[in-house]
C-alpha cells in the first residue's frame, strides 16, 4: 500500500514535529519565502511534489496569515489552463471552482491563520516542461499581495521516485547521563530501498544506522532529527524530542517491614541514602501520620532531630557516598483500620529538598473498629504559593454516634473556605464541623473544603492533620492523604499539577506568535516569542 505523507514541503523555513502521545504536532516557521512582511495578509505557497508525470496530481498548501485588521480575506490562484483544481481542505473559506478563489465571509485580526490544500491534477498530454503557479490575496479595500514561496511545477514523463518516509519513535525521557536507543525502524520507502539512517541528536551529537545509542550530558528538551536516504539519493528528515531530567544530587530510597499490622504494633523502615555529587550536610526528613511514634534504630552516622524527624550529617559527602538509616515506627493502639502513607525528603545546603521514592503505604488492620472513620483526600496535592487547593473528607459512622464531629487542622495562616458542610454546621474559628443529631452504622457525610495557601509561603511540603469524634466517643484520626506541596510549577499551562508533553503541546499551539513579553502564558521565557526558548524552559521543570 502507498504511503503518502507531505514530508517535503520545501517551505522556507523551519519545521519541527513532537511526536507526542501519538499525536504530531507540527510547527512552521515561514522564512524568507514570506513576501511582503508589512503586508496586511501574506500567503506562502508550498508544492508536493514539484515534479509528477503527465496525468499525475500533486498538492498545494497555502499558508495564508494576517497582520492586521482584514474583512473578507481571500486567495485567488492561478494554474496552467487545462490542469484541474480538486480542493482538500478549505478550512472555513468558501471555494468558488469558476475563478480558484477562497473567500472567509466575515473578518480576521492580527495573528488569524489559515491553511488552504487544494489538490492539482496535470493533464495526461501535457508538455514535459516547468510550468508556474501564480496567486494573490486580498479582502476589503486590502491588496492584492502576491503569494510567496514556492511557484514551480516541473512535468517530467520519466518515472518519479518516491522519496522515503522517515518515522522516528518519540518522545523520549531520560536523566543526564542515562542512555536512549534511538528507533527508526519504522522508516520504509515505497519504490526502492533505504540506503541510510542519520540521527542529530540535538546536542551536537551523532549516529548512524537504527537503534543508536546516545546519552547526554545536561538537561533540557532537545529536537532530534533522523534523515532517511533512499538507493536513488532521495532524503527526507523528521524530528522528535528527547527530554532529558536533571540527575538529582541526592537520592534516597524507603522500605517498610511489614507494611501490614494492627494497632499498637510496630513496623520497621529503612532508608537508603546516596550521593550524585558533592553535597554538604546531608539531611533526611520523614514524616508518619500524627500520633505515631518513631524509634531510631540505627542512624549511620547521622544525628537524629526527634522533634522535626530529621537526620542530619555534619560534614561533606561526594558522588558515590551513602547512608542506610533504620527506625521504627509504632502505631497507636487506637488507630483506625486502614492505609497510610509515609513521605520525606532529602536535601544538603543549597541543595534539593528531593521526594523519597520507595515504598510509602502502611496498612492497619486487625484492630477493633473504630465507631467513625473518617478519610481525607487532597486535590491537586502541588500548589503554587497563592493557589488554592481542595479537600474532601468521608466520614462514616460504624455504630450509633451522638453529634459526630471533624476537627481539621491546616497550616497557621492558611485560609479555609467550605464548599459543601453535607448537613454539617462549620465553626470557622476551630475548623470544626459538627452535626447536631445521631447517626448509626451506615450514615456517612462527605465535607469539602477549600484551603488558599498565602503568597508568600515557603516551598517545601505541608502536611494537614484531624481528627473525628462523637460524644463520649473518639477522637479517631483522620486517614488517607495528609501532604501538599508548594512549589513555583513553571510551565503548567494546564493546571493539571504536572509539566509535561500536555503543556507542549500548548506551546506548539502558539509556535511562532509573538507579541508584548509575557502576553500569553506560553511565553514562559518572556522573551515574546513562542519558541524553543518556551521548551526549554518546561523540559527544566519536567514532573513527567
Amino acid at each position: 500500500m502507498k504511503r503518502n505523507k507531505n514530508k517535503n514541503m520545501k517551505l522556507k523555513g523551519l519545521c519541527i514535529s513532537l511526536l507526542m502521545l501519538g499525536v504530531t504536532v507540527a510547527v512552521v516557521f515561514s522564512g524568507s519565502s514570506v513576501s511582503g512582511i508589512g503586508d496586511t495578509l501574506v500567503a506562502t505557497r508550498s508544492i508536493n511534489p514539484d515534479t509528477v508525470a503527465p496525468g499525475e496530481t500533486f498538492t498545494v498548501t497555502v499558508l495564508l496569515q494576517a497582520n492586521g485588521d482584514v474583512t473578507a480575506p481571500s486567495l485567488d490562484e492561478n494554474v496552467p489552463a487545462g490542469w484541474t483544481v480538486t480542493p482538500v481542505d478549505n478550512d472555513g473559506f468558501t471555494f468558488k471552482p469558476s475563478t480558484l478563489e477562497w473567500v472567509l465571509v466575515g473578518a480576521w485580526s492580527a495573528g488569524n491563520s489559515a491553511t488552504i490544500i487544494y489538490d492539482v491534477t496535470v493533464p495526461g498530454g501535457a508538455t514535459e516542461m516547468t510550468y508556474s503557479l501564480s496567486g494573490t490575496t486580498s479582502g476589503y479595500g486590502v491588496g492584492p499581495f502576491a503569494v510567496g514561496g514556492e511557484t514551480d511545477v516541473t512535468v517530467s514523463g520519466g518515472a518519479v521516485n518516491m522519496p522515503p518516509v522517515a518515522d522516528p519513535d518519540g518522545p523520549y525521557t531520560a536523566n543526564v547521563g542515562e542512555t536512549i536507543n534511538f528507533d527508526g525502524s519504522g522508516s520504509y520507502d515505497t519504490d526502492g530501498t533505504i540506503v541510510s539512517y542519520s540521527w542529530e541528536f540535538g546536542d551536537s551529537g551523532t549516529g548512524s544506522g537504527v537503534g543508536p545509542a546516545h546519552a547526554y550530558a545536561s538537561s533540557g528538551t532537545f529536537i532530534v532529527n533522523l534523515t532517511v536516504q533512499d538507493n536513488e539519493g532521495a532524503t527526507d528528515t523528521e524530528s522528535t524530542t528527547a527530554i532529558i531530567g536533571a540527575v538529582d544530587l541526592l537520592v534516597a530510597t524507603r522500605s517498610i517491614n511489614p507494611d501490614t499490622v494492627a494497632p499498637g504494633e510496630t513496623f520497621t523502615v529503612t532508608v537508603l541514602l546516596q550521593a550524585n555529587g558533592d553535597v554538604t550536610a546531608p539531611s533526611l526528613d520523614e514524616n508518619v501520620p500524627a500520633g505515631w511514634t518513631v524509634t531510631p534504630v540505627d542512624n549511620d552516622g547521622f544525628t537524629f532531630k526527634p522533634s522535626t524527624l530529621e537526620w542530619v550529617l555534619v560534614g561533606a559527602w561526594s558522588a558515590g557516598n551513602s547512608a542506610t538509616i533504620i527506625y521504627d515506627v509504632t502505631v497507636p493502639g487506637g488507630a483506625t483500620e486502614m492505609t497510610y502513607s509515609l513521605s520525606g525528603t532529602t536535601s544538603g545546603y543549597g541543595v534539593g529538598p528531593f521526594a523519597v521514592g520507595g515504598e510509602t503505604d502502611v496498612t492497619v488492620s486487625g484492630g477493633v473498629l473504630p465507631l467513625l472513620v473518617a478519610t481525607r483526600s487532597i486535590n491537586p496535592d502541588t500548589v503554587a504559593p497563592g493557589e488554592t487547593f481542595t479537600v474532601t473528607v468521608l466520614l462514616q459512622a460504624n455504630g450509633d454516634v451522638t453529634a459526630p464531629s471533624l476537627d481539621e487542622n491546616v497550616p497557621a495562616g492558611w485560609t479555609v473556605t467550605p464548599v459543601d458542610n453535607d448537613g454539617f454546621t462549620f465553626k470557622p474559628s476551630t475548623l470544626e464541623w459538627v452535626l447536631v443529631g445521631a447517626w448509626s452504622a451506615g450514615n456517612s457525610a462527605t465535607i469539602i473544603y477549600d484551603v488558599t495557601v498565602p503568597g508568600g509561603a515557603t516551598e517545601m511540603t505541608y502536611s494537614l492533620s484531624g481528627t473525628t469524634s462523637g460524644y463520649g466517643v473518639g477522637p479517631f484520626a483522620v486517614g488517607g492523604e495528609t501532604c501538599i506541596t508548594v512549589s513555583l510549577l513553571v510551565g503548567d499551562l494546564n493546571d493539571d499539577g504536572d509539566i509535561n508533553v500536555l503543556d507542549m503541546i500548548m506551546v506548539g499551539n502558539h509556535w511562532g506568535e509573538t507579541g508584548t513579553p509575557g502576553w500569553i502564558p506560553e511565553d514562559l521565557n518572556n522573551d515574546g516569542v513562542i519558541n524553543e526558548g518556551d521548551m526549554v524552559v518546561i523540559g527544566q521543570n519536567w514532573t513527567g
